[in-house]
């Protein structure tokens, strides 16, 4: 039968370097709700002290991400992780992938990327200090506009043929010179166009490519 290791670091060991050797800016640019990207990410030993690694223990040694509401403050259960697969000695380093997944509600988020001996404590709550940056997490112009029709399909389902109903479905006019924008188009023009009715809003754009 296999012994299970259970080496726990040291107070002084919990000291750690997280950079992104590709550059931050994979960190900062704009998050789709959900969506997944591998980063990677360099560990440095900081502490004068080895990280063991056994591939039995029972506490390894991680890297991983915590995602913060900055509007609610509430942090949302971490679920990503990238086991440090060979021992550090002070000063060494490694490169490992992290698959980071954003959170699936729209808003404002601290992502924070840290070292974890699981079961024991991340490195920051020893005062070690992770990588954190402050990101948006929204739909694009292009998929706000898919989930918006996605939802009116949904609506205009459950009405059966025997009740008809009518819907108008309104996009806003930022919205709708950002789709112009992305598809390589110019709007050069925006003026009221009020043949929905007094009850809307309305504009006639013309764009150019």
């Amino acid at each position: 039968e296999d012994r299970v290791e259970t080496v726990i670091l040291e107070d002084e060991a919990f000291c750690a370097e997280i950079t992104v050797p590709g550059g931050e800016a994979v960190l900062y640019r704009t998050w789709q709700p959900g969506e997944a990207r591998v980063i990677a990410v360099r560990v440095t030993n900081l502490s004068p002290k080895l990280w063991n690694v056994h591939p039995k223990s029972a506490h390894p040694l991680r890297v991983g991400c915590v995602w913060t509401s900055l509007e609610t403050q509430k942090q949302l259960e971490d679920t990503c992780r990238a086991d440090l697969e060979h021992a550090l000695g002070p000063g060494e380093s490694a490169e490992l992938r992290l698959l980071v997944r954003a959170p699936m509600t729209p808003g404002r988020y601290q992502l924070e990327l840290d070292m974890v001996q699981e079961l024991i404590s991340w490195f920051s709550a020893k005062g070690s200090r992770p990588l954190r940056c402050n990101v948006d997490v929204k739909y694009s112009p292009m998929e706000l506009l898919r989930t918006r029709l996605r939802s009116f399909r949904r609506r205009l389902g459950r009405h059966s043929p025997s009740s008809p109903s009518e819907f108008m479905f309104g996009i806003e006019r930022e919205t709708v010179e950002r789709i112009v924008s992305d598809a390589g188009g110019h709007v050069i023009r925006v003026r009221e166009y009020p043949s929905a009715g007094p009850e809307w809003l309305s504009y006639m754009y013309i764009a150019t490519k």
